[in-house]
């Protein structure tokens, strides 16, 4: 079975397509459904694999199988078989959630280590707010605002957020703050000259559309600092 066909890289604003059933699957009890193509961002790199609807039936999750498949879950038998044309729809809402919270999390941990030398070690875009854990046991208030401050400057200059995908020799040989984990060719996401990591993940087309980012608190956990935030439409609710 070929591999799903992944426009969302194209063009991660698209909310809708047509795409014919490749198989039909179990997923931990749940019916799932592999396409020739999607426009569903299978769960990785931090973010939750999106939401939606095939053919009116509800998509709970999308995720990748240990075969590298896309597979769309759902929350109720499929009304279509193997073979048949379905029409596949987005919530976009809950997706575009996401991608201003994967870009906002770019966005800072580049800031975190352009300005102060700060890495991040892990993070987590939560339901309610997205974390960021360092590689540091404190960080000042003054450095937090810092950050905060450039952050939402670089946000009101709309600078634009882009993807390629180069060789595994062309990324050692491009300035990135933190390794490549992976074999093979690598995608990096780059904002303007402020960041460029490699990354799976879909984003937003420009800064602009991340609003506006605020710190909202931290906590100490196997001795680095985890901060919380906030940011694009959370940020102004």
């Amino acid at each position: 079975m070929d591999m799903t066909e992944a426009p969302y890289y194209r063009n991660p604003y698209q909310r809708e397509l047509t795409a014919t059933v490749q198989d039909m699957k179990t997923h931990a009890k749940a019916h799932a459904v592999v396409l020739d193509r999607t426009i569903c961002y299978p769960e990785g790199g931090g973010q939750p694999g999106d939401r939606g609807t095939i053919n009116g039936i509800p998509i709970c999750d999308t995720v990748k199988d240990g075969a590298g498949h896309i597979l769309h879950i759902l929350s109720a038998a499929p009304n279509f078989s193997v073979g048949d044309r379905v029409h596949v729809e987005l919530d976009w809402t809950y997706r575009y959630d996401y991608m201003q919270q994967h870009s906002a999390q770019h966005l800072l941990s580049g800031t975190f280590h352009r300005l102060f030398g700060i890495g991040t070690v892990s993070v987590h875009l939560g339901h309610d707010d997205m974390s960021i854990e360092v590689d540091t046991e404190a960080v000042s208030e003054e450095v937090l605002d810092a950050v905060e401050h450039e952050v939402n400057r670089i946000i009101r200059l709309a600078v634009s957020i882009t993807a390629e995908t180069v060789t595994q020799q062309e990324s050692q040989q491009t300035p990135l703050r933190r390794a490549v984990k992976v074999d093979g060719d690598v995608r990096l996401v780059s904002i303007g000259e402020f960041d460029t990591i490699a990354c799976g993940g879909v984003h937003v087309a420009d800064t602009s559309a991340l609003v506006s980012v605020q710190y909202v608190r931290s906590e100490t956990i196997r001795g680095n600092l985890k901060t919380y935030w906030l940011a694009g439409d959370r940020a102004l609710r």
